[in-house]
């Protein structure tokens, strides 16, 4: 299981939008960043092999109570992301799922 929940929105157009969305407390912060980076060098690896151009934006922020919130915007081609999301979520995830 995979500390991001995924939602995507399409242009019609042929590209996309990803967010992603995880809120942790400090304990699990070192998961959520290892997913975070694997992730992310999933979609350059799956860009460079599609020649894909895509963008990122990241967002963190610290919450009351010790909560860590981090949310990732990936816009690019339809085909690039899906790829990219459709193998990172088969893949095993640090927390065990």
């Amino acid at each position: 299981m995979k500390l991001f929940t995924v939602s995507q929105h399409e242009d019609g157009f042929g590209d996309a939008s990803w967010e992603l969305l995880a809120s942790v407390q400090a304990h699990a912060l070192p998961l959520l960043e290892a997913e975070l980076a694997d992730l992310l060098a999933r979609a350059q690896e799956q860009a460079k092999r599609m020649g894909a151009d895509w963008h990122q934006d990241l967002q963190r922020s610290d919450e009351p109570g010790g909560w860590h919130t981090v949310h990732l915007t990936l816009c690019g081609p339809d085909a690039w992301g899906e790829k990219t999301l459709a193998d990172w979520l088969q893949e095993p995830s640090a927390s065990g799922g």
